[in-house]
């Protein structure tokens, strides 16, 4: 079901991301971000332990009221040093999921 899909897998939030849209400035500590990012590899994070927990949160893309035939989960793909076949698993089972990140 293309919609309980895209409501349940929300997308991941980069802390940055995080620190613009949800916590205001993330200048006080709550249970998601402690602070701001430090430098631009901590700006990427989608988590650093102790320190920004990860979000998820749904996008435009999760929105089947706007995009009945096209909205998606999301799904987490391995680092790319690692064999695997998510894209085709979801493509050829026909899954309303996707993957996408810094590198795409």
């Amino acid at each position: 079901n293309r919609k309980k899909l895209a409501e349940t897998f929300e997308r991941p939030t980069t802390w940055l991301e995080y620190c613009k849209l949800e916590n205001a400035a993330c200048d006080e500590s709550d249970d998601v971000a402690k602070r701001w990012p430090n430098d631009e590899i901590e700006e990427g994070k989608y988590f650093l332990d102790g320190v920004y927990t990860g979000y998820f949160r749904a996008t435009e893309e999760n929105d089947c009221n706007v995009n009945p035939k096209t909205c998606t989960g999301h799904v987490v793909k391995p680092e790319c040093e690692w064999s695997f076949y998510v894209e085709q698993q979801l493509f050829w089972n026909d899954i309303a999921l996707t993957s996408n990140g810094p590198s795409d």
